[in-house]
């Protein structure tokens, strides 16, 4: 997990050092090897997640398309939707880790992870 983190750190100040932000469809590979490590995704898994995420990382460059930022009930919409889907695709196991990872990342960017500021029950 630490090793992901790190990662995530790296790609990031990377992507910033260049000045531009990630396609929608590298978001969707790097977000697809991370859940794949994660969670030990089959291939049947990923198969049907990669077009989730990556009609999720295209909705949110046309949100961020004007250079503004959506408003967060938008966002928090955005990720209840794809992440319905995604209980669909995953074993319960693996839905409850993907949450922990998830609580995890906002606690680590110092988000506050949604209504009441307490992780907002899965969902961002």
């Amino acid at each position: 997990m630490l090793f992901l983190g790190l990662m995530l750190a790296v790609t990031i100040s990377v992507s910033a050092q260049q000045g531009q932000r990630r396609t929608a469809e590298e978001r969707t590979k790097a977000t697809i090897e991370r859940l794949t490590e994660s969670l030990a995704l089959t291939k049947d898994q990923v198969t049907k997640l990669e077009p989730i995420i990556l009609a999720n990382n295209q909705e949110m460059d046309k949100a961020f398309k004007d250079g503004q930022r959506p408003d967060r009930e938008t966002m928090q919409k955005n990720r209840a939707a794809m992440n319905e889907k995604f209980k669909g695709i995953l074993t319960e196991e693996q839905y409850k880790k993907y949450e922990e990872d998830q609580a995890k990342m906002r606690q680590n960017r110092g988000g506050n992870g949604g209504p009441g500021g307490n992780g907002g029950g899965g969902n961002n």
